[in-house]
């Protein structure tokens, strides 16, 4: 009997507390929507001080995602591809170009300032090899466009397998040699 006195006690303490927080919950949302206990009098000047609801939100437009990813061997022009495909699609202002350009020269690796824009390692950049995915987007309408620059040397197949197995296509090829031109 001494128990359930206690816990009627208890529960009544309870009940007590819920109903003031219920209370004051209510007392908070009616004051957020500027209906308080003054503005039921009619005249008062909360009750014109209401704010309109507001308008609706419209969907975001459609975009479908194309995940493309360009492997290769080793010295294919990957990077530098993926690399000339953002700056082509604007993604790389003038100034973040002239930073990697700068970086290539300083290590005899001119050739290589497209492909620096992926290859952000310091060793990557070193050894001129791709050795972890690159990943960068740019939008072509309302597709946005995730390039995965995967490594083409042998001993990084498996993060290359990694990229790979995100693609959206089943096979992509990239044979960039281009003899006497400079270059990609």
């Amino acid at each position: 009997s001494s128990e359930r006195s206690t816990a009627s006690s208890h529960g009544a303490k309870e009940g007590a507390s819920g109903e003031r927080a219920v209370a004051s919950h209510k007392a908070v949302q009616s004051s957020a929507r500027g209906v308080g206990r003054d503005a039921a009098q009619p005249g008062s000047t909360s009750e014109s001080a209401q704010l309109a609801p507001p308008p609706p939100l419209s969907p975001p437009p459609p975009t479908k995602q194309l995940n493309l990813v360009v492997v290769g061997h080793v010295d294919a022009g990957k990077s530098t591809l993926m690399g000339r495909m953002l700056v082509a699609a604007g993604r790389v202002d003038a100034r973040a170009l002239h930073k990697v350009e700068r970086e290539a020269e300083a290590l005899g690796k001119g050739s290589f300032r497209y492909a620096f824009l992926l290859d952000q390692d310091q060793e990557e950049r070193a050894r001129g090899v791709t050795i972890e995915v690159g990943a960068a987007f740019f939008d072509v309408g309302s597709t946005s466009v995730n390039v995965l620059d995967a490594p083409g040397h042998r001993d990084f197949v498996p993060n290359m397998i990694g990229a790979a197995a995100q693609a959206s296509f089943e096979e992509c090829r990239v044979g960039a040699h281009i003899s006497g031109a400079g270059g990609i």
